[in-house]
């Protein structure tokens, strides 16, 4: 046991380290994270001690704990100082503020919900829920006046699930005066712009229900019938409308290879593909999923530029440690997070055992329907703890409908943006552009009604 831990794996044993303390304080008392903290400087010169001694086991050890602390301080940073200074202080009062819409509204049926930071003298975010209209859009500075709520937990925690956004107070049927427009980030409200603009395009050639499919898919944002939502979770495809994972790492793959079979440089390649992976996560909302696969296929280009390889499993653990930075909470109330790594790993550690099992015995053209089955039955079995907690149902059906659904969610996802520049150039062939997406979304539905019916379908579980 005697030598040094080597740097690399050094570092990766520290991030699991962190990943484990960030879990552990997610369900630790705010006042007791303190407790643990206060350890980080002792595990520090623990660590400068038992390396000068060489001793793997006690240095594996140290590193960990040290992981540990670093979490526990980042955590307690994401508590916000609740005092007179901080608008959450007035909830259950009536207030007057004025504040920046700081995100792009989402539009539901029972109206806009808008994510407001207060203006001095105060500070902290509230989530308004206006009417449909008017109509108030991201950089308007506006004075509202409501009874400011805390969130109310009825179904789930909401409290939490707004708590990972900086989000302590909820402001209903709220009297608002526009102060002012366009004062937020230039660029962002470009991009939203042409977020909004593509909406309204699409909308122009795909009916609804089709829309309502087709362009959360590719934007991450839309409503849809209950009814209709309903049979998605049945059949196991409910990840198919939002935006997912698959759909940076698509957009990285067609940028790279368009602008490689344009002859241009490596290093070419990687500014643009970054910048088109930035803004495209940002035109989405930044969900867990999007910001997980960008991170990644940004370290992916990164090493095909150096022309390095790159290990999965530490990649994972890297880029779970870096979104856990930018947002601890995520860990323990961000659903979209914790199925999104668990897919993930589902993928890479579990899938390879299954290939084992079939290899012998599935061969030829036949292999690729297995392999599909396959990966959609590990992501599965890694989700499912997760879905069941969180919905209380389990899907049947799921491996056979993601078979017949999924391998076309990447093929509507390219028709969709390449039919929306062009229908803005050319709105007279617009129904010609979209008749594709409008094609696979019917076949999707219709597949959707026909497994959702079937009576074992799903299993409902109380919890």
């Amino acid at each position: 046991m005697e030598g040094d831990v080597p740097k690399g794996k050094a570092f990766i044993v520290a991030c699991v380290g962190f990943i484990c303390g960030t879990g552990f304080f997610s369900f630790t008392a705010q006042s007791s994270v303190w407790l643990y903290c206060s350890g980080s400087l002792l595990g520090i010169f623990f660590f400068l001690i038992f390396k000068k001694k060489q001793q793997i086991f006690l240095q594996i050890v140290i590193l960990v704990f040290l992981g540990f602390c670093i979490s526990g301080a980042r955590y307690m940073l994401s508590y916000p100082v609740i005092n007179k200074g901080h608008i959450s202080f007035f909830n259950g009062q009536e207030k007057v503020f004025s504040g920046l819409v700081i995100a792009d509204p989402k539009v539901a049926a029972s109206g806009r919900q808008l994510i407001i930071r207060a203006d001095e003298p105060y500070q902290g975010k509230i989530l308004v829920k206006s009417a449909a209209y008017p109509e108030y859009m991201y950089g308007d500075r506006l004075e509202v006046r409501c009874m400011l709520q805390k969130p109310e937990n009825r179904e789930f925690a909401y409290d939490r699930y707004l708590a990972r956004l900086d989000i302590y107070s909820i402001c209903k049927r709220p009297f608002i005066k526009r102060l002012s427009s366009e004062q937020g980030n230039g660029v962002y409200s470009f991009l939203l712009e042409v977020k909004r603009k593509s909406y309204e395009t699409a909308q122009l050639y795909l009916p609804e229900p089709t829309a309502s499919l087709a362009l959360p898919v590719v934007f991450g944002s839309g409503e849809i019938d209950d009814d209709i939502s309903d049979s998605f979770r049945r059949t196991g495809l409910t990840h198919i409308m939002a935006v997912s994972g698959f759909n940076v790492s698509l957009l990285a793959a067609l940028f790279s290879i368009v602008l490689a079979y344009a002859g241009v440089s490596r290093r070419f390649i990687f500014y643009i593909s970054v910048l088109a992976i930035i803004a495209y996560v940002a035109i989405v909302g930044a969900p867990a999923s999007a910001v997980r696969a960008g991170v990644m296929s940004i370290f992916l280009l990164l090493a095909l530029t150096a022309g390095r390889l790159v290990s999965i499993p530490r990649l994972i653990v890297i880029v779970a440690v870096m979104t856990l930075m930018m947002n601890p909470r995520s860990l323990r109330d961000d659903v979209s997070w914790q199925l999104s790594f668990l897919a993930l790993l589902g993928l890479v550690y579990i899938l390879p055992y299954m290939q084992k099992w079939t290899t012998n015995i599935i061969r030829g053209r036949g292999k690729f329907i297995v392999e599909a089955t396959l990966a959609t039955i590990a992501a599965q079995l890694a989700t499912a703890p997760i879905i069941v907690y969180n919905f209380g149902q389990f899907s049947i059906i799921a491996p056979l409908a993601n078979v017949l659904v999924v391998w076309m969610i990447p093929v509507l996802t390219v028709s969709v943006m390449l039919a929306l520049p062009l229908a803005a150039l050319f709105p007279a062939l617009g129904e010609v552009l979209f008749f594709l997406p409008w094609l696979m979304v019917k076949y999707i539905f219709t597949i959707v009604g026909v497994l959702s019916d079937l009576p074992w379908a799903s299993v409902q579980f109380k919890v």
